[in-house]
């Protein structure tokens, strides 16, 4: 993963709530892992202070290998996840349950 960086972030017009005021959205790229609509800002002027914040937080995840040692278990526990759902999916059409022998109150 490269090292984070302002052209990372779009600032864009965008509505929220509060309808009668000009409001913007700090967006991420299509490319970084976070991409789409990030934070709603009340202006342009605000949505650059977001945007210095973010960038100050992930440069920090970064350089911490506390963090970093969390991400990896994060990420790993969710391949075990997707694995265990594959291979629970796959199990599910072959083995037919008999109606209330696992869950009596399934009817």
């Amino acid at each position: 993963m490269r090292d984070p960086s302002e052209r990372d972030y779009v600032i864009r017009p965008g509505s929220g709530p509060d309808e009668g005021r000009e409001q913007c959205w700090v967006c991420g790229q299509e490319t970084p892992p976070f991409a789409g609509d990030l934070v709603l800002a009340p202006d342009e002027n605000e949505a650059l202070r977001y945007r210095v914040l973010h960038l100050r937080l992930r440069r920090t995840w970064r350089n911490d290998s506390r963090d970093r040692e969390l991400a990896a278990m994060l990420t790993q526990q969710e391949v075990r996840r997707s694995r265990l759902q594959n291979v629970f999916s796959q199990l599910r059409p072959q083995v037919p349950l008999a109606k209330g022998l696992c869950c009596p109150n399934i009817r």
